[in-house]
Order: structure tokens, then C-alpha cells, then sequence
């Protein structure tokens, strides 16, 4: 991923809480490597420490165990990906549908849509299917990112002049987007991301024709 790459070549900060962030961002990445290219099974206290370029012991000074590093990982790589999504919505001037497509259009885009990105939340996906823990951080950080897609969802509803079950389009999109992540993940000889680009665009265009046809208000 590009942005971790970039992360690696910033300059050295000088102060004790600007290094102490820097090393934790860069034991992050590291994990989130090694993750995508071994798997969540293979990736270790050692395979961290190589990929992110230090020590197994400062690697253990700033992280009790390989779990709560990948915890802080799997939050790290949702946060920053939900505040590039939450930016390219804010963006738009298209109105409250254009911000809805754009969240389609930025997921399946750079620096969202990378490789890197795809492998690493497939691993963890399937992990939080046995970790509480990571379980838990997937349905605090979803929470807010289905709550603000709702809220456009209702807003553009209003707009129109519709009767429309916002929270349901909101969790029928997201897990759409989701399952094109993951099939995107596995074999994308069967969809590309433009395809899957357009997928997102007409099942909201798709939602507001269906709330028309059923009677509007």
C-alpha cells in the first residue's frame, strides 16, 4: 500500500512523543505487511519485526503480545481508510446522492482499493469470525461508517420525496461493497474494480427507482 510505503521515508521526529508515534505507526505497518503477504497464521512477533525494520524487543516495549498488536492494526487500517472515505464524501459537491456514490467511487479506488488493503481485511475478516476482539472493533468502527451512510440515504429520501427504510439500504450497500471487496480479494477474473464500481452506483441509483415504484410517500 502506498501509504505505508510513504511511511517508512518521512523524516525521523525529535521529540519523545513524536518518536514514540512514529515507532508505533511503523510496528503497525509492518504488521499490516506482513499480514498481507504471509497470512494471519504464518505472521509472528519475528515476521512483524523484519517487515517493520526494528528489534523484537522495542517491537515487545510498545506492544504487550501479537494480539493486541494486530488489534491495534486491524483498527488502525479501518480508521484511516474510513476517514478517506468519510473525506472523498465531504468533497463532493454533487448533492447527498453524490455523496452516497462517492463512497462507492472512493472504495474501489487508490489509495482505498490496494492490494495490500484487499489481503489484509479478508485475514481479518475471517479471523474476527473466532476473535471477540477483533469482532468488537469491526462492529464499533462499522457502526459509525453505516450510521453516516444512512443519514444520506434519508437525507436524499426526503429530498425525493420517499418512503424509505434508511438503516436497511444502508446495511444492504456496505455489505455489498464488502462482498465485492472480498471477491475482488480471491479471483478478479470475475469482476474488476471498475465493475464493481458500477455495481455500488446502480444499487443506489437501483434503491431510490424501487422506493419510487413502490409509492413514494
Amino acid at each position: 500500500m502506498s501509504r505505508m510505503r510513504a511511511a517508512s521515508t518521512l523524516e525521523r521526529p525529535h521529540t519523545q512523543p513524536a518518536i514514540n508515534a512514529y515507532r508505533r505507526r511503523r510496528i503497525i505497518e509492518g504488521a499490516l505487511r506482513s499480514v498481507a503477504t504471509r497470512g494471519l497464521a504464518a505472521t509472528t512477533i519475528k515476521t512483524i519485526a523484519e517487515e517493520a525494520g526494528v528489534s523484537r524487543g522495542l517491537l515487545a516495549h510498545y506492544y504487550g503480545s501479537k494480539d493486541e498488536l494486530l488489534a491495534a492494526a486491524y483498527r488502525h487500517l479501518c480508521e484511516v481508510i474510513a476517514e478517506q472515505i468519510a473525506t472523498a464524501a465531504r468533497a463532493s459537491d454533487r448533492g447527498t446522492v453524490g455523496r452516497l456514490n462517492a463512497i462507492v467511487e472512493v472504495v474501489f479506488s487508490p489509495p482505498v482499493f490496494d492490494p495490500v488493503n484487499l489481503r489484509v481485511f479478508v485475514a481479518f475478516w475471517h479471523e474476527a469470525l473466532a476473535n471477540p476482539g477483533l469482532r468488537a472493533i469491526k462492529h464499533e468502527l462499522y457502526a459509525g461508517y453505516r450510521t453516516t451512510t444512512a443519514r444520506l440515504f434519508r437525507k436524499e429520501a426526503e429530498e425525493r420525496g420517499l418512503s424509505l427504510d434508511a438503516d436497511a439500504a444502508a446495511v444492504g450497500l456496505l455489505a455489498l461493497l464488502d462482498g465485492l471487496w472480498q471477491e475482488l480479494a480471491l479471483d478478479q477474473s470475475t469482476c474488476t474494480p471498475e465493475q464493481a464500481r458500477a455495481i455500488g452506483l446502480r444499487a443506489i441509483a437501483g434503491t431510490f427507482a424501487l422506493a419510487a415504484a413502490e409509492g413514494g410517500t
